[in-house]
């Protein structure tokens, strides 16, 4: 069965992966999911999410099961909206409400790639479509009048997507070369500069050691090529002297003849990814370069005498280092793309990780994770690196994904704690992974005290009462209102991370739940 967990690390990074039983806590959250809000039997639920702060003009909307062929055969008739005759060919009723809204366009939100067809069909993915309409029509209204339609079964609003806040600003590498107190591990340049990895407290008002202790972790692993990381964000400078020697290369594009879907993935010259805003190959950095920024955090070469190190980069030598994608989804100012379909490109073209750092505006209130985004995210958990009967593919280095989101909230007063636990419920996470330095909770002190010792199950009010600094306690407060919950253990044991997300064993680690 697959299982979504939080991961809440030093790195403050979100992380989905499949996991094969169930924890023995049964998931009970506060706020009502949109599948609660379902509509009597026999007729479509609309979303439980709000209207204000979404898009305009535009719904997505999820076909019951055996209608896909009706929707499908009229997406592809139609082109605009004077597309009377691909209307006359619905059912009455279908036809009737469409017009009512005025609807231009009816589209996949998720195009067939032929060489996955099953299970994309059997994920329900071909369900999916987007609505384009008169932007004057309330969406509310639009939503309660498609979802009359027998044949429809669910409606949601599309809200347009946000990226932290900030310019990645290009530095001046002769200057930036500057003598460090401690060796590095290797000649990158601003390697000595990027505190988050090795911290030496040498900044001010930095604490030594507040890092993700990156260096000790790269004595383990730098980064294998065969691992592919799709970046679902504004577009990658493929240009880019650190990042150009671990860009993923589609080598039937590459070498095939322009124009041409040569691959026969259902996207033409996409030979380092694609753009989702403009639906071509032409991957453009996007107006804060913050894509690019997340890409040389990802996988920046390592080792190379140029600007900063990748976390995966590499060890230095040549062909080492992860892969990375670009799923564009970010241009200029107010450009946005299909976040749901480039989460399953990167699925169906050979990547094994999801970087997406990127949100909703706070003016949406969302309170639940758009439906189609949590279909495109299981997706990807369940088939990256598998054939389309789902068996893991001889050149992936696994089986199954991970999806990763950022968990930052932007505001000072809140902590990594609280912020990774409001998104963990956002989500519907089956737990939290608090990944830290310890194997989990303590009675004493385990760094004082040699007779420490180790607490399997801890309640949430022992963790809140019993001074046992876990968390947090407002990040507490939260897990403990909806049954979350909160799994410690040591981020440095090797495999321990994949023993509890894989394989749900929690016999080396401690878990907060009632």
């Amino acid at each position: 069965m697959n299982k979504a967990f939080l991961s809440l690390t030093l790195l403050s990074l979100l992380s989905l992966g499949a996991c094969q039983r169930e924890l023995d806590t049964p998931q009970t959250p506060q706020s009502p999911q949109p599948e609660q809000l379902a509509a009597p039997s026999g007729s479509a639920a609309t979303s439980g999410l709000p209207t204000a702060g979404a898009e305009p003009g535009k719904l997505y909307i999820r076909v019951r099961q055996g209608a896909q062929r009706l929707f499908r055969d009229f997406a592809f008739q139609q082109s605009a909206a004077s597309s009377a005759r691909a209307l006359q060919a619905l059912p009455e009723q279908m036809a009737r409400s469409l017009r009512s809204i005025s609807t231009e366009t009816l589209q996949p939100v998720f195009p067939i790639d032929p060489r996955f067809e099953k299970r994309m069909r059997r994920a329900g993915l071909d369900r999916w479509y987007v609505v384009h309409f008169d932007q004057k029509q309330e969406l509310r209204s639009a939503m309660r009048t498609l979802s009359a339609v027998p044949e429809i079964e669910y409606a949601e609003p599309v809200y347009p997507m946000t990226r932290p806040a900030g310019k990645a600003i290009p530095t001046d590498l002769p200057v930036a070369r500057r003598a460090s107190s401690e060796a590095m591990p290797y000649n990158d340049p601003l390697l000595s500069d990027q505190w988050h990895y090795h911290n030496v407290g040498k900044y001010h008002g930095s604490i030594a050691s507040a890092d993700i202790d990156l260096f000790k972790a790269w004595k383990v692993e730098t980064g294998k090529p065969k691992v592919i990381v799709s970046i679902v964000d504004g577009g990658i400078d493929l240009t880019h002297p650190d990042l150009v020697d671990n860009l993923y290369v589609n080598e039937e594009e590459k070498n095939g003849t322009p124009g041409v879907d040569d691959d026969q993935n259902g996207y033409i010259d996409d030979i380092h990814g694609y753009n989702f805003i403009k639906d071509d190959a032409t991957i453009y950095p996007d107006k804060e370069s913050h894509g690019t920024h997340v890409a040389g955090t990802v996988a920046a070469r390592t080792g190379n005498g140029i600007g900063v190190s990748g976390i995966a980069g590499g060890n230095g030598t040549p062909g080492s280092g992860v892969r990375i994608m670009s799923c564009q989804i970010f241009g200029a100012e107010k450009e946005n793309g299909d976040s749901p379909a480039a989460i399953v490109y990167g699925a169906n073209n050979g990547a094994v990780i999801s970087q997406n750092s990127w949100g909703y505006p706070y003016k949406a209130q969302i309170t639940a994770i758009p439906k189609v985004i949590q279909d495109a995210v299981d997706y990807f958990i369940k088939y990256a690196g598998c054939d389309d009967d789902g068996n893991q593919l001889p050149e992936s280095p696994m089986k199954g994904g991970v999806v990763i989101f950022a968990a930052g909230t932007g505001n000072p007063f809140f902590t990594t704690d609280t912020a990774g636990t409001l998104r963990a419920i956002e989500i519907g996470a089956d737990a939290i992974i608090k990944a830290t330095k310890v194997m989990g909770i303590y009675d004493k002190d385990p760094q004082k005290f040699k007779d420490a010792k180790l607490l399997s199950k801890v309640t949430y009010d022992q963790a809140l009462h019993d001074n046992i600094r876990v968390m947090d306690d407002t990040a507490i407060a939260l897990a403990k209102d909806n049954a979350l919950p909160i799994i410690v253990c040591n981020m440095f044991k090797s495999g321990n991370l994949y023993k509890i997300v894989e394989g749900g064993d929690l016999s080396s680690c401690s878990i907060v739940k009632n």
